[in-house]
């Protein structure tokens, strides 16, 4: 089988690069000599052209050992240690350098990433009529955003080998075979990515950098570190794969990373199982620098901080249509203002929280493009190191309306409340002692009442102006974690 030959000639490829010139400086111009001498090779001459361009464009940040009392760099290898006790026994922390890949890129490193495209595009039918955008940017690239480029394509590649062909054999994947099967691979491989590390809320930059050594030295980390190991994963196998993150969901607290991947028509999609359903904002990894932070919002910020740091650089795309129902908010400022961008925030950790922003017309109205609906916002301005909400919030539903809530205190009712966010230990319990807040037409969150349940899961609160947006804290306990809701049909419709 011809499709069994390459793979052996693959290993043949990646171990013989891998194993050499492990020092020495990529030399684009040669490979792209030498590969523009055959026909044989216009994959590989396809390759090297595009690491020409991306090369120049990419940086990297490169983990460095430090010992804190000689005042001087340590060697680490991450294969034979427990990193966090490590640090701790040697008195070593982890240091960042920002590095110009040109600078740190080996030939056979680069060769190895060459080949391996070489391999997919000729074995795998799924990548034949894919644009060559998508191959580049998701499939083609070496890594996935500043991460140090490593041998994670080689290490999946044979640390998989079984795998992969016990796929090619239950699913009869032959050289020029259709796509059809493309999804039940990918939810294989997805399987198999995340029975390779154990998760844990402990971010991998809490020990530096990401990088794939540092994520095979520790094997456990949280959504991110999970979303990393898929894409390696599935890109390994030939199967293009970016990185989709939510920084904040808007809907609920906190925010997540998932992978996505090529389907049967040729894009990059979400992975059934793997959606970023009803979320304010989703963005993607892109490889090829996309330029929008810095021609379309460092130049207007003025003297402002821009407050999304999840796209304060030009490595992302927004993809909230791909995930979750869409609509875009114009909105008419209260006050005519000289700043050019404003934010759109939703509601997390008790608070208001940017998670995206627009361009503002005229000084008066705010143009915010493809936002998650059936999900409370606000809209707030640039201010120093900061930002000032303005006008009132208002909930984007599912027809693309912003409505406006106004809680009536003239009409009264009595609410059954249980929980105080979406949470499963969230529940109201016996003895605790509540507030219920409402929020005011400037904005604010005004006090109803304090109560004390007599019940687990179910606390009365009488007398609540009728038609607004609430919130249910627990006193003492960090109030932060409760959500916006409203009361309908005497239930908790959670915002």
């Amino acid at each position: 089988m011809r499709v069994k030959y390459n793979i052996f000639l693959l290993f043949f490829i990646i171990s013989t690069a891998s194993c050499s010139n492990r020092t020495q400086h990529a030399d684009i111009n040669t490979l792209i000599r030498k590969y523009s001498e055959s026909p044989e090779d216009s994959f590989r001459l396809e390759a090297a052209l595009f690491f020409k361009e991306q090369l120049k464009q990419q940086t990297s940040v490169r983990n460095v050992f430090y010992d804190e009392v000689a005042n001087e760099t340590v060697k680490v290898s991450l294969d034979t240690i427990d990193l966090p006790s490590f640090l701790i026994k040697n008195g070593l922390s982890i240091r960042k350098e920002l590095l110009p890949d040109s600078s740190i890129f080996s030939d056979s490193l680069l060769e190895t990433h060459i080949d391996s495209y070489n391999f997919y595009m000729k074995t795998w039918a799924w990548n034949h009529n894919v644009d060559k955008n998508i191959l580049h940017n998701y499939l083609l690239a070496y890594k996935i955003y500043q991460e140090e480029s490593q041998n994670w394509r080689t290490f999946f590649f044979r640390e998989q080998e079984r795998l992969l062909k016990e796929v090619l054999a239950a699913y009869k994947l032959e050289q020029h075979s259709n796509n059809e099967n493309l999804m039940t691979v990918t939810l294989k491989l997805l399987s198999m990515a995340e029975n390779w590390y154990a998760f844990d809320n402990i971010p991998l930059e809490h020990y530096g950098s990401m990088s794939f050594d540092m994520m095979k030295c520790l094997r456990k980390g949280d959504c991110y570190f999970g979303a990393y190991t898929a894409v390696y994963m599935l890109r390994s196998f030939g199967i293009p794969a970016a990185l989709d993150y939510v920084p904040f969901w808007g809907s609920k607290n906190g925010g997540h990373a998932e992978v996505a991947a090529l389907d049967s028509t040729g894009r990059i999609n979400a992975i059934p199982g793997h959606e970023l359903k009803h979320a304010a904002k989703v963005f993607r990894i892109s490889f090829i620098p996309t330029n929008t932070w810095r021609d379309s919002i460092r130049p207007y910020m003025g003297n402002d901080s821009f407050l999304l740091p999840g796209i304060a650089h030009d490595h992302w795309l927004d993809v909230t249509a791909v995930h979750t129902d869409v609509a875009d908010i114009n909105f008419i400022l209260p006050q005519r203002t000289e700043k050019k961008i404003a934010y759109i925030c939703a509601f997390n950790v008790g608070g208001w929280t940017p998670v995206y922003w627009g361009n503002i017309l005229q000084g008066t109205e705010v143009r915010i493009k493809q936002m998650g609906k059936n999900i409370l916002y606000h809209v707030a301005l640039p201010d120093g190191d900061g930002f000032r909400l303005t006008g009132r919030p208002f909930l984007l539903d599912m027809a693309g309306r912003q409505i406006y809530f106004s809680a009536d205190k003239r009409v009264l009712l009595e609410m059954k409340l249980s929980k105080l966010n979406t949470g499963s230990e969230s529940w109201v319990k016996i003895g605790k002692e509540y507030t219920l807040y409402f929020i005011d037409n400037d904005g604010e969150w005004q006090k109803v009442s304090d109560i004390v349940s007599v019940r687990d899961s179910v606390l009365p609160v009488e007398k609540v102006p009728s038609g607004g947006i609430y919130r249910l804290v627990e006193k003492g306990r960090n109030e932060r974690l409760a959500r916006p809701f409203r009361y309908i049909d005497n239930q908790q419709v959670w915002l």
